[in-house]
């Protein structure tokens, strides 16, 4: 019979709800807009959730929502007026290194504790085409929430809820 040494995994740092709820591009516009020290140094997971707090408190919620979407944006385009725009969106490239970076991290502290974070995804219907074929695309259900904030608009969308196994949505909620 051989000993199995039981490792403990170390203790969750407390995390905000708000700071759960967020993708971790998100925390990286969030620490970008913070205090944080662009050098590099040892922080704590406690020190870099401090820092997205502060970072979404002077942005607001739907500011760091819209400049991680269009980060997004601009990294799924490559047209000549990208890198100008990516220029303007981050004029300071190491510090956004190191905002990715902290994010990084303390997704890996938070996984190495336990935490689990996942985030759901919906089909939003783009209705039919002008040949009759029916026309949706998988995207962050984030997305859609914060489109229909922003924009007061209802975003037509569906819900996977396993293979083949599709709920109709209207506003989020299943009709």
């Amino acid at each position: 019979m051989s000993a199995v040494q039981q490792l403990d995994r170390p203790a969750a740092p407390t995390v905000p709800a708000a700071v759960l709820a967020m993708p971790m591009q998100e925390w990286a516009v969030a620490l970008y807009a913070s205090d944080m020290p662009t050098r590099r140094g040892d922080h704590t997971p406690e020190q870099t959730i401090a820092w997205i707090l502060q970072g979404l408190e002077r942005l607001g919620e739907v500011e760091v929502w819209r400049r991680d979407w269009q980060s997004r944006k601009l990294g799924a385009t490559n047209t000549p007026g990208d890198e100008s725009a990516w220029r303007r969106l981050w004029p300071k490239p190491s510090r956004l290194r190191r905002a990715v970076g902290q994010a990084f991290m303390l997704s890996g502290a938070l996984e190495e504790a336990g935490v689990r974070r996942r985030f759901p995804t919906v089909l939003v219907d783009h209705g039919t085409d002008e040949i009759g074929q029916h026309w949706a695309s998988e995207v962050p259900a984030r997305d859609v929430e914060m489109h229909e904030r922003t924009t007061g608009e209802t975003v037509p969308l569906y819900r996977l809820d396993g293979p083949g196994a599709v709920t109709v949505l209207v506003s989020g909620r299943a009709a």
